[in-house]
């Protein structure tokens, strides 16, 4: 594919997005108009100093809550107890099938519960806190802007 298939394929025919045909009566044929991205922004205010960084920042906050949920899923699902965990309990015990699966079960919960513990430490401080730094950034332009009357 050469650079004019790349562009063509880019543009948007709009009298076929609308409906009409070239064949219709008393209409011509218009070419779709192409139009700068920046033409498109000049009326939009830019953000402040604080909202740029306090948005990088939180871009950069979002991401390492996410990384954390997944690695923490990871070995959440890396580390549950599974048969190897009963053999190793059991020892040289013999075990009903009914005491296997109560060990099974006890020890998959209190597993599942110390991840839930770990997994909600995470998200009351780091989820509170982009919502702190987002609140602070966007809340403190309106508060100067109502200060100032605009």
């Amino acid at each position: 594919m050469n650079g004019e298939e790349k562009n063509s394929a880019k543009e948007v025919d709009l009298s076929e997005l609308a409906g009409n045909t070239a064949g219709q009566a008393g209409e011509a044929e218009e070419k779709p108009r192409q139009v700068a991205l920046s033409s498109l922004l000049k009326g939009v205010p830019r953000g402040t100093f604080v909202q740029t960084q306090a948005s990088r920042l939180a871009k950069q906050l979002l991401a390492a809550i996410i990384v954390l949920t997944v690695v923490l899923l990871i070995m959440w699902f890396a580390t549950r107890p599974g048969a190897d965990f009963l053999n190793a309990l059991a020892g040289e015990q013999t075990l009903t099938c009914k005491e296997k699966v109560d060990l099974l079960d006890s020890a998959r919960s209190g597993h599942l519960n110390h991840f839930r513990s770990v997994f909600d430490l995470m998200v009351a401080g780091l989820v509170s806190l982009f919502t702190l730094l987002i609140g602070y950034a966007f809340g403190s332009r309106e508060t100067n802007n109502t200060n100032t009357g605009e």
